[in-house]
């Protein structure tokens, strides 16, 4: 004689997928800062966390939406400051102080 438990399938649990824009967030900021998506994808990252942050997220979810914004944040300024650094370094585009080549 079987009983009810051993015949009923039990239950599927319900799986939390979370916040998908603050978990897209995370992954466009780390690809944001690979050769594959360099400016776009951190520029996406940024504003996929700005959706996540803007409703009531988790607390997990409101992890991955800080860590994609400061990563995509750094995305955008880490080309600017090696412009400005190059530029100083070598003196142009903007005259800062002329290349005389290397020093004999």
């Amino acid at each position: 004689m079987t009983t009810r438990s051993e015949t009923t399938p039990a239950a599927p649990i319900p799986a939390t997928a979370g916040s998908v824009p603050a978990r897209l967030s995370l992954w466009l900021g780390v690809a944001g800062l690979l050769p594959l998506l360099p400016v776009l994808g951190s520029l996406a990252a940024v504003l996929c966390a700005a959706m996540a942050l803007r409703d009531d997220p988790t607390h997990e979810d409101r992890h991955h939406a800080v860590t994609g914004l400061a990563l995509g944040i750094l995305g955008l300024l880490a080309p600017v400051a090696f412009l400005i650094l190059y530029c100083w370094w070598l003196g142009y585009p903007f005259p800062i102080h002329p290349y005389r080549g290397p020093a004999r």
